[in-house]
């Protein structure tokens, strides 16, 4: 996704506060990186004690950067965030979630919520086709306009109108 996309009107001059919520990540050791910015990484309470946050199996990574550092950062209208995930020793589950991603503007004396991506879903799929996630549940549907992809099956699923049912109406 294009920091354009996500950020219309960079203001140069405002802040911006970004929060991502990592959930599945009990016993790793989370390490966060966005070039020049210097990134907070505490567990959903805010204490930011190593220990206590590599035990807590909900993590917070927070930064602010101003617009303009946005902008120098951004190649090809592109800003990176890395996480780096350590490896999890006596614990089930070998996958974390990226849960939720919030971006806050604040201009003087105000603060205005710019995005929230509420899951780890995204919008757009297979060749840029939107998810359809109504139909067959989260990232398993594809909108083509006339037809529907399944990437589970690869398969393309044809849609009639209704106009060849009922062919006076």
């Amino acid at each position: 996704m294009r920091l354009s996309e996500i950020i219309p009107n960079l203001d140069p001059t405002a802040i911006y506060s970004f929060e991502v919520r990592i959930e599945g990540s009990s016993g790793r050791a989370i390490t966060a990186s966005m070039d020049t910015a210097s990134l907070v990484i505490a567990d959903q309470n805010g204490n930011q004690t190593p220990a206590t946050v590599k035990a807590a199996a909900v993590k917070i990574i927070t930064f602010n950067m101003t617009g303009a550092a946005l902008q120098a950062m951004a190649v090809n209208g592109k800003a990176t965030l890395s996480i780096a995930v350590g490896n999890a020793v006596g614990f089930a589950s070998n996958s974390i979630r990226i849960e939720n991603i919030k971006i806050n503007q604040y201009v003087a004396n105000s603060s205005q919520q710019l995005a929230i991506r509420i899951g780890a879903g995204y919008k757009y799929g297979f060749i840029g086709m939107e998810n359809d996630n109504e139909i067959s549940g989260q990232g398993n549907s594809q909108d083509h306009k006339f037809r529907s992809y399944d990437p589970k099956v690869r398969t393309l699923q044809k849609f009639r109108p209704a106009c060849c049912f009922f062919p006076l109406e």
